[in-house]
């Protein structure tokens, strides 16, 4: 299941509530952690057997399903951890990972992945046979909008460009040891789940193309999981964080949203059922508290927007006509023709076999990056 590709109008809102029923379940489990309540182990033997040979481990995750009690259970095998984590949530979570730690017994350290200092010391704390544990969906594992240039890579995630960094790759290969992929989740039962997948190698070296493959390994362990228990991933709340920015918002001066507004009343007027057209591998609408919102997946873009944008680029999705959409809403040609010039010349919706006569065709393009 990729962004898009097989999420129909009603799949995509089911799979919105759904998400919001699973984000109250996790933060009344996270209470549950504090009061010594556990997630089940599953194959936890691939971290008992290194940490008999009192050997390091890097340990890659995603927030997904119960993610904080990931932590936990690796505490009770008897590691020290330690957990990147940005400035922001070392601030927010701070208090509560300490307080898990406290009650479990466990030792559990925050380190800013901001820091310079921070790569230096989990690698001294690998070699002493600690444990690095990265949640590789968050602000420093995936590389957003500026990010990643130098360190990062782009793959392929549920038919998503995603760029990421491959720093864990690095950390792994220059410490000599192995990464395990941990996935938290809900089984159809209900229960929290902490499943440790098999060893990853450290890269064979320190070239580019090494760590990319050693990441690419990571995620497709992951992507397996994400396409079971979509609704488990808060990663869907931001997509827009995730996706490789491939392209550029395009633009319009004020006489060519005059121009293809003109033309569009007049079809209008003329009754004629031109199809309107969207492309639903980038373009989806879905409601929200706030309201409509439209996720432009091309120009990477989040849009809250009218509901009649919204009703507008659903109908394109479905290939309606433009006389059957005005019927369909009973809108004024006039407030109809506004609404569809902006989303045409924004990118998110065309008018199949419609020319804009005297209107430069670059205005409706999208410029890429340079």
């Amino acid at each position: 299941m990729g962004f898009g590709q097989q999420l129909s109008y009603a799949q995509a809102s089911d799979l919105a509530q759904t998400w919001g029923e699973t984000r109250s379940q996790i933060k009344q489990d996270e209470y549950g952690l504090e009061k010594g309540n556990r997630a089940r182990q599953v194959n936890s033997e691939v971290l008992t057997s290194l940490k008999s040979q009192n050997s390091g481990v890097i340990v890659a995750s995603f927030h997904l399903g119960l993610y904080m009690a990931l932590a936990v259970e690796i505490g009770y095998l008897g590691y020290d951890i330690f957990l990147t984590a940005t400035q922001g949530v070392i601030r927010k979570s701070s208090d509560q990972f300490q307080r898990l730690a406290q009650l479990t017994g466990i030792h559990l350290e925050l380190l800013p992945s901001q820091s310079p200092r921070t790569a230096i010391r989990i690698l001294r704390e690998l070699q002493r046979g600690g444990l690095a544990l990265f949640y590789i969906d968050g602000n420093t594992g995936t590389a957003g909008l500026k990010g990643g240039e130098k360190h990062g890579a782009t793959f392929q995630l549920l038919a998503m460009p995603v760029r990421m960094r491959t720093g864990i790759a690095f950390l792994a290969h220059k410490a000599q040891v192995p990464i395990v992929v941990a996935v938290t989740y809900y089984n159809p039962a209900g229960e929290a789940m902490v499943e440790f997948l098999e060893q990853i190698p450290p890269p064979a070296d320190s070239s580019d193309a090494a760590r990319v493959d050693c990441t690419t390994t990571i995620y497709s362990h992951f992507e397996a999981y994400l396409q079971r228990y979509p609704a488990q991933w808060e990663g869907w709340f931001y997509p827009h964080r995730f996706l490789e920015n491939i392209e550029h918002s395009p633009m319009a001066m004020a006489i060519d949203l005059q121009q293809v507004q003109d033309h569009i009343v007049q079809c209008l007027e003329n009754n004629e059922n031109r199809l309107l057209q969207a492309n639903s591998l980038q373009v989806c609408v879905l409601p929200s508290p706030q309201g409509t919102v439209i996720f432009d997946g091309k120009a990477r873009r989040m849009l809250q927007v009218n509901p009649l944008a919204g009703q507008t680029v659903q109908a394109a999705l479905q290939g309606v006509g433009l006389a059957q959409l005005r019927q369909q809403l009973g809108t004024s040609p006039a407030a109809l023709a506004h609404e569809l010039s902006r989303l045409i010349l924004s990118g998110l919706i065309t008018i199949a076999d419609s020319s804009l006569p005297g209107l430069d065709p670059s205005v409706l393009s999208v410029p890429t990056r340079p």
